[in-house]
């Protein structure tokens, strides 16, 4: 999960566990100092009925230009961090609420370069976050515009996939909005879409192989 300082990455991980494993709050200051490493398992159904617990490794980075680290130094920092951890990513969640600031854009689209968007598209996911309250017609402005700063593609952002034995069409582009404290039922459609978007993998697509060789700040 990346995006800029108080977008709610920390909440939605937190959301997706059911659990707090990282620590999220309202701040001007990123609350996460360093990137975690968050393992766990969900509950999945194979194509032949067979259920299994499928292990996932949830990753919460640094706020982007928040008020001690540098956008370049954040960059520097989750580069690092990934490169001793991984060799291969499963899907990348970008996240951005409110106005996105230019500085938010560039740092984000670096990160995308360096992951090779154009390569591994079906691999991003891209969620206008803290979206209740808006009507409708601001959500899908606002998403849009997201979409434009950060240069994603929203002509094609689907992912035809299996989940549970279902055969599903996901949107990787779109607006979230987990009110604190709601109960379950008032929010229980968006938990799905981000679970979905999440989870969803395409049969046959190629992991995203980190390139250790372009690890150079713009």
């Amino acid at each position: 999960f990346i995006g800029p300082t108080g977008c709610g990455k920390s909440t939605l991980i937190n959301n997706l566990f059911n659990l707090k494993v990282v620590n999220a709050t309202a701040s001007a200051v990123s609350v996460t100092r360093r990137v975690e490493f968050t393992e766990g398992e969900y509950n999945r159904q194979d194509s032949n009925g067979l259920k299994t617990n499928a292990r996932i490794n949830m990753i919460d980075t640094l706020g982007f230009c928040d008020s001690v680290f540098s956008a370049n130094q954040v960059l520097a920092m989750i580069k690092t961090s990934l490169e001793l951890n991984l060799a291969k990513i499963d899907k990348v969640v970008i996240v951005c609420s409110g106005r996105i600031e230019k500085q938010h854009a560039d740092a984000i689209k670096q990160f995308m370069v360096w992951l090779q968007y154009e390569k591994y598209k079906k691999r991003f996911c891209f969620i206008y976050n803290k979206s209740d309250g808006r009507s409708e017609s601001e959500k899908v402005t606002s998403l849009l515009k997201m979409c434009e700063m950060l240069g994603a593609d929203t002509a094609d952002d689907t992912l035809n996939c299996t989940e549970d034995y279902k055969k599903l069409v996901v949107k990787q582009n779109f607006n979230l909005g987990i009110r604190p404290m709601a109960e379950f039922s008032e929010i229980e459609t968006e938990l799905k879409k981000l679970h979905n978007a999440v989870r969803a993998n395409k049969p046959g697509y190629p992991r995203i192989s980190l390139d250790k060789s372009s690890c150079i700040i713009l």
